[in-house]
């Protein structure tokens, strides 16, 4: 009925938590005019795919002022949703950050594959690396993005109205978040907000029957469609196959990934300072992953049950 991340996230013990009404992704913003200007006519699929994207897109001058970025990436505190683009690398890396294999919560990210996913986002805002396309001086991702200063971005179908507002006539495409190799198991990064009922409801079972009801497939297109957002449910994806942006958001929630996050808005801080101490700060991976994983850690075990 619903894509399978949300089974996952909101199914206990045969009991449902909670339900949504659509499931957005990160997918992969394209400026299609600055792609055709440097002769690329394919979207990249793999990761290896985007980098060559970057370095061929990507200008710097002699002063080493970065005057057309390639994409969006390398450091935190000027890019949206910085934090799930490097927990999606970290999970499409097998990393399930948060492993529950041995009955208990233990937060994992201070190994070699969290290292290889925290140096390959910080490579792109290394002056040293062939990849260097972002630092500290740019625009903010979306401003960027929106004024053609870099020729990609990673984010939701939310900021679609946002960008589009920003820039009527930029010529744009939305494409499938880029996978490490075409054998792998496929992830994108999934974010939405489900419909629950509290326990201190006095009348939870009426609560629950409307939560149904809004999360019918009639009900719930109904709101996606007004909102111009994808759906959550498997049976309404195919509605979606004949847009060429919104289908990609629609196809992408079946190969969606999470975790459970207890306190993202604190799990998002460690994530971003993660990234900022290492791009910026020049910090050594290693401590920087060991230092996240003991404060994540600290916030899961704080809020256990």
């Amino acid at each position: 009925e619903f894509v399978s991340v949300v089974t996952k996230d909101v199914v206990r013990d045969g009991l449902i938590y909670a339900l949504p009404t659509s499931v957005d992704t990160l997918a992969l913003y394209v400026n299609t005019n600055i792609f055709n200007a440097n002769g690329i006519a394919q979207m990249p699929q793999l990761w290896a795919d985007f980098q060559n994207d970057v370095i061929k897109i990507t200008k710097v001058s002699r002063q080493g002022v970065i005057d057309q970025s390639g994409a969006a990436i390398g450091i935190a505190s000027n890019v949206n949703r910085a934090s799930d683009i490097l927990q999606l690398l970290m999970m499409q890396s097998g990393l399930p950050i948060l492993d529950t294999s041995r009955g208990d919560k233990r937060v994992d990210i201070a190994n070699s594959i969290g290292e290889r996913a925290l140096t390959f986002y910080t490579d792109f805002a290394n002056k040293s690396k062939q990849v260097y396309t972002w630092d500290s001086s740019q625009d903010y991702s979306i401003d960027a993005f929106a004024e053609g200063k870099t020729a990609m971005m990673f984010n939701y179908s939310y900021q679609i109205p946002i960008v589009r507002a920003k820039n009527p006539r930029l010529q744009f495409a939305i494409a499938p978040m880029p996978q490490i190799d075409a054998t792998s198991a496929q992830a994108t990064f999934a974010s939405y907000w489900p419909y629950a009922v509290s326990a201190s409801s006095k009348a939870p079972g009426a609560a629950w029957q409307f939560v149904r009801f809004l999360t019918s497939q009639k009900n719930a297109d109904a709101v996606n469609k007004s909102e111009g957002i994808p759906p959550a449910r498997r049976d309404s994806i195919a509605q979606y196959n004949a847009d060429p942006i919104m289908g990609v958001f629609a196809q992408q929630s079946l190969k969606a990934v999470s975790w459970a996050r207890v306190d993202i808005a604190a799990t998002d801080a460690i994530f971003i300072n993660m990234i900022d101490s290492v791009a910026t700060g020049g910090a050594s991976v290693s401590d920087v992953l060991k230092q996240a994983q003991d404060q994540i850690q600290r916030i899961v075990k704080g809020n256990a049950n």
